[in-house]
């Protein structure tokens, strides 16, 4: 099910999750400095530990497929951690898990491409100040232990335990998609193709993604790398980031998304235009401006190239916002997926009726034959607060020209 041809014939976006290492983390420092640490000083050694470890941490195969979504596991679920006081918890929640595997997926492209609630995996430790810290992850599975409830034959059929895993995390991303699904086929105007529905949903399940609050600590604080290489070493452990399925969902009054799709032929272009609404013009308030493309790609697996469709998009999105965030650029071309995200507080000076061109381009490569079907999605937001209409000022002024050119 790694193959384009499966996956394009079917119609299918296969969701992988990125595999699971619960191995037991031992710290170079006795258990009594341990105990003394704040819990922030706790979990920037267990993370360090992580890190130095990449080698066996690293994604599972299949999860490095070209065209499907590699999903890894955050430490959350709605267990009440008042009831394991004997158990170790010095992962914050909603922070990366210890057993997701992570590292980037072929030729340095983003893997895991999300992460999602895995449910938590608490650990047992031996209390002895003078014994080395070691943290050995706790097994136990029952109605009353940690992690995400699913279903076992445990008490008939209404049996349930709980569960940890990045199984865990692809499931519930499945479930997003199948919601996505479902609003791609009942929303009016959209008009999507059915040939196109999985890579649609491929994008509208990475469109709704971000880092938040989580990723920028991470980047600030947890990644012990030199600050240069920081956003890379994030993207490799959380990807794109938390899915908020309301954004690929619906609009709001402050923000906006427009959809669009076709098919490349080798060495193609279409140009797209998203008209920038008047009431941003001179206005010194918080925009962010979300693009994301996605395609599947035949691929070519006796040759080092792999993936033969390239597709990329450029804009000038200066017209918006100056800062990428969130994302690397070069980083964000190696897969199937480009999702860039540009923020900043600047006031846009552009004129009335201003379109902002976005151009997507397949690269020419000689060996792929046949034209690849893409969809492209791009958001524009203010905050809430901001009341500006920005939604309806496009709304009325919407006029999507797309048409093929040579490169």
């Amino acid at each position: 099910m790694n193959t384009y041809s499966e996956q394009s014939q079917y119609n299918l976006l296969v969701i992988i999750s990125s595999g699971n290492n619960s191995r037991n983390i031992t710290l170079p420092m006795l258990y009594g400095k341990y105990a003394k640490l704040s819990n922030e000083e706790k979990l920037k050694e267990i993370y360090k530990n992580i890190w130095e470890d990449q080698s066996s941490m690293r994604i599972l195969s299949p999860a490095e497929s070209i065209n499907g979504i590699c999903v890894g596991a955050s430490h959350f679920d709605y267990s009440n951690p008042k009831k394991y006081f004997s158990l170790h918890d010095p992962i914050f929640s909603g922070y990366p898990s210890h057993y997701s595997c992570f590292g980037g997926g072929y030729k340095g492209s983003i893997k895991p491409d999300l992460i999602m609630s895995g449910g938590k995996q608490l650990f047992n430790v031996m209390d002895v100040s003078c014994m080395q810290a070691k943290l050995s992850p706790n097994f136990q599975s029952s109605t009353n232990s940690p992690g995400q409830l699913s279903a076992s034959c445990t008490n008939g059929l209404k049996g349930c335990i709980g569960t940890q895993g990045t199984s865990n995390s692809a499931a519930l991303a499945s479930r997003f998609c199948a919601e996505f699904l479902k609003n791609l086929r009942k929303s009016h105007g959209l008009d999507v193709p059915p040939e196109y529905e999985s890579v649609a949903i491929k994008a509208m399940l990475v469109h709704c993604c971000s880092w938040g609050g989580i990723g920028k600590t991470l980047h600030d604080k947890f990644v012990p790398q030199l600050p240069r290489l920081r956003k890379k070493e994030v993207l490799k452990w959380i990807g794109y980031g938390y899915p908020n399925p309301e954004i690929s969902f619906f609009c709001t009054d402050q923000r906006v998304t427009l959809v669009g799709y076709g098919e490349l032929p080798n060495g193609m272009q279409s140009e797209f235009n998203f008209p920038l609404p008047s009431c941003l013009i001179s206005k010194a308030v918080s925009k962010r401006l979300t693009i994301t493309l996605a395609w599947l790609s035949p691929i070519a697996p006796c040759n080092q190239d792999y993936r033969l469709a390239k597709l990329s998009f450029r804009t000038k999105s200066s017209l918006i916002a100056k800062d990428i965030s969130d994302s690397d650029e070069r980083a964000a071309k190696r897969g199937t997926v480009q999702h860039e995200v540009f923020v900043g507080k600047q006031a846009s000076t552009y004129l009335s009726g201003t379109n902002l061109e976005i151009v997507v381009s397949c690269k020419k490569e000689e060996r792929l034959t046949y034209p690849v079907k893409y969809v492209l999605m791009a958001t524009l937001e203010v905050s809430p607060e901001v009341s500006l209409p920005i939604y309806e000022e496009i709304k009325s002024s919407l006029a999507q020209q797309v048409e093929p050119l040579k490169v």
